[in-house]
């Protein structure tokens, strides 16, 4: 997949995809009857792949415990986490390469996942928080 291909895709898909400069996009899905914001761009390997880095918002910066929030990384069944700007975000590369749209949707949703247990207030990682 091409990057004006993957465009095209998340639109049929997806609403409010938006596209900036530098290849930035972002784009709004459902999950679990909550909307989800994602944001994504092209990545360059070493060896010349393209890949797709998405990104969903977990908190302000200022809210992360960071040797608590390093484990928890660590321990993550999909992505990482990273900061951008001045927010915690959970973020995920995939490869463009042959990744099919099903693939790429069941990436989004367990990013969605992810981000949800890690914002439950309640759940196993509420001590990465302030």
């Amino acid at each position: 997949m091409q990057w004006p291909d993957l465009i095209s895709s998340l639109q049929t898909r997806y609403r409010d995809v938006r596209s900036f400069p530098g290849d930035l996009i972002r784009f709004t899905g459902d999950h679990e009857g909550r909307e989800v914001s994602f944001g994504g761009w092209p990545c360059r390997s070493t060896a010349g792949r393209l890949w797709l880095a998405v990104a969903v918002k977990v908190c302000p910066v200022d809210r992360l415990r960071a040797r608590t929030s390093l484990v928890v990384s660590a321990t993550l069944p999909i992505g990482g986490l990273a900061i951008a700007h001045d927010q915690v975000v959970l973020r995920q590369t995939l490869p463009l390469d042959g990744l099919r749209d099903a693939d790429l949707d069941l990436s989004l949703q367990l990013l969605a996942t992810t981000v949800a247990s890690l914002q439950d207030p309640a759940g196993p990682h509420a001590g990465m928080f302030r």
